[in-house]
């Protein structure tokens, strides 16, 4: 089934808020979000966002709340349902005018550990959440990049990581997690397409030779597979210990979480944007025509792999 935005415009990136519900957002200058509440029957409510000034750069789920960078400079977390910032934003210093590139936050699996979000593809800031004298989005450590990152972040363990681009190839770059200073780097074969993304206990990045690779929490591989379709829609989601990636062509697949092989396919044959959810028992697709499809998560066809 699918399911359409009621008003206010399309809604084109759904953001899962932990176990709480699902926030669907729409353009960058708009100031509603449909909020689904886990276990509420009825259709998502429209929620107003308050206190936005410029526009909705990136966002992601914090402490069952929702975390947005604007290009205005700052960083905020709303309380869903009722779209108040109940922490005051973090708001760095900037040049008169100057408008802001963020990276999606990378957010630590401990949320009182807080998260890392890049600016302009060549500053690190680790931000946590204090109490006093009110509570505020507070700087712990500001790291400049001797050389600019793409700006896509993944926490994972006790490190962020980053890639960079290096002469004829990409590296994979890590970071601790309490002071943002280099501690690995790994050089890769070609350029990544996509990632590093962090889903669960396991980090995966897509480069440009088709090879989805896999990485433990000890950072050491543990799979590699091919794949056709290089257009993912955003980072998978799990579900019963596999991953559910989808394509911008709307191509659904499913694959072991323990080998790489895909045990299963679907398609809902309409273009997709935006990363896919879990809920309820269904999937949430962000369709590019701002339709939020809501499909049946693919079942297991049989312990075989194939290329997809």
């Amino acid at each position: 089934m699918t399911e359409s935005s009621e008003s206010g415009g399309a809604y084109s990136h759904a953001v899962l808020l932990g176990e709480r519900g699902v926030a669907m957002l729409g353009s960058p200058l708009q100031r509603k979000v449909l909020y689904a509440e886990s276990g509420a029957e009825g259709p998502p409510r429209q929620i107003d966002l308050q206190g936005i000034r410029g526009e909705m750069v990136s966002a992601t789920g914090f402490a069952g709340q929702l975390l947005a960078t604007f290009d205005e400079g700052s960083v905020r977390l709303f309380e869903l349902p009722s779209g108040a910032q109940q922490v005051s934003p973090f708001q760095p210093s900037l040049r008169p005018g100057q408008r802001v590139g963020w990276s999606v936050p990378a957010v630590h699996s401990d949320p009182k550990r807080g998260f890392v979000v890049l600016r302009d593809r060549q500053q690190l800031f680790r931000v946590q959440i204090k109490n006093e004298p009110r509570p505020h989005l507070a700087l712990q450590v500001k790291q400049e990049l001797s050389t600019p990152v793409y700006d896509v972040l993944a926490s994972f363990g006790e490190a962020v990581l980053a890639v960079e681009r290096s002469e004829g190839h990409d590296t994979l770059v890590a970071f601790s997690w309490d002071e943002l200073l280099e501690i690995r780097r790994w050089e890769l074969t070609g350029r990544v397409l996509w990632g590093p993304h962090r889903v669960e206990d396991r980090l995966l990045l897509l480069t440009d030779r088709g090879r989805l690779i896999c990485h433990h929490e000890n950072l050491e591989v543990a799979w590699e597979s091919t794949i056709k379709s290089r257009q993912l829609a955003g980072p998978p989601v799990t579900h019963e210990g596999d991953f559910i990636f989808v394509s911008m062509e709307g191509s659904i697949w499913r694959m072991d979480g323990k080998t790489g092989d895909v045990v299963a396919t679907s398609s809902i044959l309409e273009p997709v944007i935006g990363s896919p959810v879990v809920f309820s028992d269904r999937l949430w697709l962000s369709g590019a025509d701002g339709t939020i499809h809501v499909v049946p998560i693919p079942r297991r066809s049989g312990e075989g792999g194939q290329s997809l």
